[in-house]
């Protein structure tokens, strides 16, 4: 339960100020979908967003121990950096990466731009479920691919012709 916010934000790519303003009734686990207020989001526009499955399952598990109104935050704490790095090292994962260290920004920004591109989304459709403005920073900043993408795009390519 203590992971909650930031398995939250890895699937949703809410920044930490979103993370800390959003509320029960921001989710509606029916419609599966949770919703990025105007006032709190950086570019000052309000949208219904979908959830992973994985996510209302977790989201759901977590709030069936954690129960809360509408109103109230529906997280109780968010992970300072500190605390994010001290579970990842538990978890054995490194703290510290060639581009610099991991905070929690870059978990949840990175991680679901990654999957998006994973997963083949177009870029369009990654730019809205990240909110930015331009697909350049989607494209250019948030999506990264390392040797193994690039590897297996050319062996796809190989297969199919």
């Amino acid at each position: 339960l203590r992971c909650a916010g930031t398995l939250f934000a890895a699937t949703t790519g809410l920044r930490r100020n979103e993370l800390r303003q959003i509320r029960r009734g921001d989710v509606d686990l029916e419609r599966s979908a949770w919703r990025a207020r105007s006032e709190w989001t950086k570019n000052r526009r309000a949208v219904m967003l979908p959830l992973m499955p994985w996510t209302i399952e977790q989201l759901g598990e977590y709030l069936t121990h954690c129960p809360r109104p509408a109103s109230a935050s529906l997280f109780d704490a968010i992970p300072s950096n500190r605390t994010l790095r001290s579970d990842l090292r538990s978890a054995g994962i490194e703290a510290v990466t060639p581009d610099g260290k991991v905070d929690l920004h870059a978990l949840a920004r990175y991680t679901l731009a990654r999957w998006l591109a994973t997963e083949r989304v177009p870029l369009t459709v990654a730019q809205r479920l990240m909110r930015h403005r331009s697909p350049e920073l989607t494209a250019n900043v948030y999506t990264q691919f390392y040797f193994g993408d690039l590897q297996k795009a050319i062996e796809r390519l190989r297969r199919e012709s």
